[in-house]
């Protein structure tokens, strides 16, 4: 399968909703691990884009994933990086420190004097 095209024909079932409410009248039977609600690619597939975008970004996370046999855009892989969440936020140890303040300027001489 290394580079090759795979067609996955996987039979699943398809509810009816006969409630007037129900704004959903069909329901498809979801396979864990495999296929999502309105999703176009595996979660294998997606989390391997995700981390290829951000190891390499756009241009290239594309062209690697080209080689791996991955059809993309760099518009995906980017669109793939900014829908992941932030990371949380860490903790300040110290405010600063001396070490990193500029060096203190030579003083200004007069030209006239």
């Amino acid at each position: 399968m290394a580079g090759q095209p795979v067609e996955i024909r996987l039979p699943v079932r398809r509810f009816f909703c006969d409630a007037v409410r129900c704004p959903v009248r069909t329901f498809a039977e979801q396979v864990t691990g495999l296929t999502g609600r309105y999703t176009r690619r595996s979660p294998l597939l997606r989390q391997t884009l995700e981390k290829i975008g951000l190891a390499l970004a756009g241009r290239a996370g594309a062209r690697l994933a080209d080689r791996l046999g991955l059809e993309t855009s760099r518009s995906s892989v980017l669109r793939l990086v900014r829908a992941l969440p932030d990371p949380p936020a860490g903790t300040v140890n110290s405010a600063g420190c001396g070490r990193l303040r500029p060096p203190p300027r030579p003083p200004v001489r007069d030209r006239a004097g």
